[in-house]
């Protein structure tokens, strides 16, 4: 069956959809697959043609589905990839990557919180607009495991929410995704297309900040200015 799939061109597809300016987040929700998955077979941990025929399945119909926005997205800025991040982003997100590994390893420790969104109607009236998962928590970049106390190179500012709509009773167990490859992706495209990234320093602490001037990516056209850009590919999911 994956020989075939690959004749008709099924995996290509797939792997553009992984590729594409929609998120593993959107992907996820709209689809049912679970972003650690998706996450896998988008930097090519788990390879597409290992994936369960069910999965390669559904995101292909999810392909045919969005095919007008993948295809236009792809064809305007395929130039996009051979753009090449300064290093200190570069270094930068590998450092976040590998703390958030420490975290779901469960060698650093965060503060996972349960928060009711509120908003206020015209008639001035508050209600319920969503619930969320939420760290707001510092942890440890460069983390050395050979000294003891363990120490580290520096503190990050890790904040993360995730909305969610099933009721949550308890919570056994959380991991945090960190779509790593769309986030360098999407600061590739928003430099390629003349905007701006840098790195911001404040409180002892450092972030993604940019500028998307112009971006042809839908999600980010109404931004000015985002602070802590990281943050749009990070996500919370719970056991």
């Amino acid at each position: 069956m994956l020989s075939f799939n690959k004749l008709n061109g099924i995996e290509t597809k797939v792997e553009k959809l992984l590729q594409s300016q929609i998120t593993i987040k959107e992907i996820s929700e709209d689809t049912g697959i679970s972003e650690s998955i998706l996450k896998k077979l988008s930097s090519g941990e788990q390879s597409i043609s290992n994936a369960k025929y069910g999965t390669i399945q559904q995101l292909y119909n999810y392909y045919i589905e969005h095919s007008d926005n993948i295809t236009l997205f792809n064809n305007n800025n395929s130039d996009y990839r051979h753009v090449k991040l300064p290093k200190k982003i570069r270094d930068l997100i590998s450092d976040i990557d590998k703390a958030i590994e420490d975290i779901n390893q469960n060698k650093q420790t965060v503060i996972l919180e349960v928060q009711d969104v509120y908003t206020n109607s015209k008639n001035g009236n508050v209600y319920l607009k969503r619930k969320e998962l939420e760290i707001n928590d510092i942890i440890a970049l460069g983390l050395d495991e050979t000294t003891e106390p363990r120490g580290a190179r520096e503190p990050y500012k890790l904040i993360i929410r995730t909305p969610f709509k099933n009721q949550i009773s308890h919570i056994n167990n959380f991991k945090i995704v960190f779509d790593k490859q769309k986030l360098i992706d999407n600061l590739k495209q928003i430099k390629h297309e003349g905007g701006k990234i840098w790195i911001n320093k404040k409180e002892s602490t450092r972030s993604i900040d940019v500028s998307p001037k112009q971006t042809s990516i839908e999600k980010f056209k109404s931004f000015d200015y985002i602070d802590g850009f990281e943050r749009f590919f990070m996500t919370i999911e719970v056991e």
